[in-house]
C-alpha cells in the first residue's frame, strides 16, 4: 500500500487554479501529484519544511493551505456549490441540498450548520451570491436571454431571477446588461 498526503487548498475555483497549483508543486520538487479543485494528493509523506515552502508559494498567488477538518469541509462545500452552479448537464430538478448530500456523503443540515458556523453566513446566502456572479457572467457574454439564464441557474421564473439579481446588485439584469463596464466579483471572493 502506497502512502500519500492530501493537501487541502483554499481559493481554488477553476481549471487554471488547478494548473497553477500543479506548477507550484512541481517547482517545489513534488512530482506525481494529483490536483483537483480544493485539493492535491501528493505521493508519500511531505516533510514539514517542504510543506512550509509549498504554503509560502501558494500564498504568493492567493491560495492557502487549510489545516483544520472544518476548514476542509467548508472548502469542499464551496467547490460543490460552484460545480452545481456551473454544471449545465445536471438534472434541472436537482436540488442543491441533494447534490451536496450525495457528493459529500453528509446530511444537508450538518453541512449547512458547519458552513454557517465557519463562514458567518448561511450556505444558502453563499449559493445565492455564486449564482448571482454566474448570472453576471452570462449576461456579459450576451449569448442567452434572461429567461434562458433564469432556467440555467434554476430560478423558478424570470421575475424571481430579476428580483434576486436586483436585491444583490441594486439594478435589474437589463440595467446591468446596458452597462459599458460590467462589475463582477471573482468567485473566490464571494
Amino acid at each position: 500500500m502506497s502512502i500519500s498526503t492530501t493537501l487541502y487548498i483554499r481559493n481554488m475555483v477553476c481549471d487554471r487554479c488547478v494548473m497553477v497549483v500543479s506548477d507550484i508543486l512541481r517547482q517545489a520538487g513534488i512530482v506525481g501529484a494529483s490536483v483537483s479543485l480544493g485539493m492535491a494528493v501528493v505521493p508519500g509523506a511531505v516533510a514539514p519544511a517542504l510543506l512550509a515552502d509549498v504554503a509560502e508559494r501558494l500564498a504568493a498567488v492567493g491560495f492557502e493551505l487549510i489545516e483544520s477538518p472544518a476548514g476542509r469541509l467548508c472548502e469542499n462545500i464551496k467547490a460543490c456549490v460552484r460545480r452545481f452552479v456551473l454544471s449545465s448537464d445536471l438534472d434541472p430538478s436537482l436540488r442543491l441540498a441533494d447534490y451536496l448530500s450525495d457528493h459529500l456523503h453528509t446530511d444537508y443540515s450538518t453541512l449547512s450548520s458547519s458552513f454557517s458556523e465557519l463562514e458567518g453566513r448561511t450556505l444558502e446566502q453563499y449559493y445565492i451570491h455564486v449564482r448571482n456572479e454566474r448570472a453576471k457572467e452570462l449576461i456579459a457574454y450576451g449569448d442567452l436571454t434572461l429567461g434562458e439564464i433564469a432556467d440555467l441557474l434554476r430560478f423558478s421564473s424570470v421575475s424571481h431571477f430579476s428580483n434576486q439579481f436586483k436585491k444583490l446588485t441594486g439594478m435589474s439584469p437589463s440595467a446591468y446588461k446596458a452597462l459599458s463596464v460590467k462589475p463582477r466579483t471573482p468567485v473566490d471572493k464571494v
